[in-house]
């Protein structure tokens, strides 16, 4: 990336913090609170990139101050339930563990399992 583009993706990314992922976020957070009030439907998927959403959005000070508020709700009805292992979980490793790899890590999207 030359000087002048790598100069342009600092504003571009700056502009994106301070203006549009604040009100991204506050759309997750909308939609997140139907959904544990069971009154809309959220894919696993969609839930798994909401949550990866929201794990970039501790770091900027201007979208963590929307998050914040939310967090101990998002750990006790979000994340929690969807961590925590079901009977059916349980007999799917003991009677198939390799399908019951698979039901999990396809949950997620490739992008969420990797490391960096």
């Amino acid at each position: 990336m030359t000087s002048v583009n790598s100069e342009n993706y600092k504003d571009f990314a700056k502009n994106f913090i301070n203006n549009f992922a604040p009100e991204i976020l506050k759309a997750y957070l909308q939609q997140v609170e139907l959904w544990v009030a069971k009154r809309t439907w959220l894919s696993k998927i969609c839930l798994s990139f909401i949550v990866a959403f929201m794990d970039e959005c501790v770091k900027p000070k201007v979208t963590w101050q929307n998050l914040a508020p939310h967090v101990d709700n998002l750990v006790a009805h979000v994340l929690f339930p969807l961590l925590c292992q079901t009977d059916e979980d349980l007999e799917l490793f003991e009677t198939d563990p390799a399908e019951y790899l698979h039901r999990k890590i396809s949950k997620f999207p490739r992008t969420l399992l990797t490391t960096e």
